[in-house]
This record gives structure tokens, C-alpha cells and sequence, in this order.
């Protein structure tokens, strides 16, 4: 248990379906969840929190539900990425996204049903999470809850098939993520976090670009626009050395 545990949160563990069957249900969301690139979005609520710290505005209540919220919120969209290219068709066979961890649709792990149960209540837990937040802060609090469900819900589809997914992750765990949380245990927005927030969220950009630009043939064939197929492969190249 604790084995496999470690290596839900730090890898994408690729399970057979005996593997599958003897993990504990919670290290089973661990892993349809992948969880371990959250940590890209631990460390967005992180460095809002101690930024927020730094100025003597901290609320530890409040950030520990934001954080609560935004790795849930997290957890839903990869679930829903791998819903939706699986339905579409695009995780089909020996796809990019099956070779580099579990893939529970495409390996029979979960029945469709199943895993839009899970979904459902992941994002559910999400949604509850940021309802208290927008009670017990009200302002702008709900305009970022909406901005985040948008993000989730589109992400995978029209946004990362249209060049756009790239500038919507650079959004969403940047401001939207680092100034977010530095608001919710503030009660005030701050034009320097904001600044702070545009270089942290240029590294989990500058991931995805990576991921995009290696797999750039078969989403081209799959039809899926990201900006490394828009750019070409050595201009995307260059696009992560100078995000980095």
C-alpha cells in the first residue's frame, strides 16, 4: 500500500488490471487523477500563500481550503482530458498518453460510467470547496471560481485544440492560481503577486510546450491544434528555451 502510495504521487505508474484490482480505492484516484503533476499546482497556492504571509495578510484557514480546491479542481481536468480524448478517439492504441503512465479508459481499468462517477464527484468536492471560499470572501472570489470551472471544462476541448490551450495554462497557474490564492487570504488583489505569478506560471507552460513538441506528429495526425503543431517544431523549441 504504501509502495504504491509513493508511487501514485510520484510518477504515472503504468498498472495491469491485477495491479489495478489490488489497489485501495483513494491511491486509485491518485492515479486516474495524475496526481503527480499536481504538484505544478501545490506549489502556485504555495508561493501565494507565503506571499501573502510576507506581507502580514495570511489567513491559514482559508488557504489550506484554496489549496484544498485548486488540487481538486486539478485532479477533475486531468480526469476530464482523459475522458475527452478517449472519446474522440485520440487515445486510441499506441498514443502518446498511453505510454507514459495508466490510462484507466484505455486500459479497461474503469467502465465509462464508472469514471464519469469519479469525475462528477471530484469536481463536485471542487465546486463545494470554492463555494465556501466565495461565503467566506466574497468580492471578486466568485469571478475566479468561474474563471477556474471555465479553464477545466474547456481546456481539453476547444482550447487545446486550437493553439490556445498553452496561453490558458500560462493564465491558470500563474494569476489565476497564484494571485487567486494570495486574494483569498488577503481580501486584496496585488499588481506585484500578479508580476510574480506571470513568471512561476511561465514553468508549467513551458512543460506543456515540452510534452506538445514531443508528441507534434501524432496530434497533428489527430488533428489536434496545440501551438507546437502551429509553430513548427523548432520554433516551439525555441519557444521553451525562452520561456525558461
Amino acid at each position: 500500500m504504501s509502495d504504491a502510495l509513493f508511487k501514485s504521487l510520484t510518477i504515472m505508474p503504468s498498472l495491469s488490471k491485477d495491479e489495478w484490482q489490488r489497489l485501495a480505492w483513494p491511491v486509485r484516484w491518485l492515479v486516474m487523477s495524475r496526481a503527480s503533476v499536481l504538484v505544478m499546482t501545490f506549489s502556485s497556492c504555495a508561493i501565494g500563500g507565503l506571499l501573502a504571509y510576507g506581507d502580514g495578510v495570511f489567513n491559514p484557514g482559508l488557504f489550506l481550503l484554496c489549496m484544498a480546491g485548486l488540487l481538486l479542481a486539478h485532479a477533475t481536468n486531468n480526469q476530464l482530458n482523459d475522458l475527452t480524448d478517449s472519446l474522440r478517439g485520440i487515445d486510441k492504441g499506441n498514443y502518446f498518453r498511453n505510454r507514459y503512465g495508466t490510462h484507466v479508459l484505455e486500459d479497461g481499468l474503469l467502465t465509462r460510467q464508472a469514471f464519469i462517477g469519479w469525475i462528477i464527484a471530484t469536481g463536485a468536492l471542487a465546486l463545494a470547496v470554492g463555494a465556501v471560499l466565495v461565503w467566506q470572501r466574497s468580492g471578486i472570489t466568485l469571478h475566479l471560481l468561474a474563471a477556474g470551472a471555465c479553464l477545466v471544462l474547456f481546456y481539453t476541448w476547444p482550447l487545446k485544440c486550437f493553439g490556445l490551450g498553452e496561453p490558458a495554462v500560462l493564465l491558470a497557474w500563474g494569476p489565476l492560481m497564484v494571485g487567486g490564492t494570495y486574494y483569498v487570504v488577503s481580501a486584496s488583489w496585488s499588481w506585484p503577486v500578479t508580476l510574480v505569478s506571470l513568471l512561476y506560471g511561465l514553468g508549467p507552460t513551458a512543460v506543456l510546450f515540452g510534452k506538445h513538441t514531443d508528441k507534434l506528429d501524432a496530434d497533428r495526425a489527430s488533428k489536434v491544434y496545440s501551438l507546437p503543431v502551429i509553430m513548427g517544431e523548432r520554433n516551439a523549441r525555441r519557444a521553451v528555451m525562452v520561456m525558461l
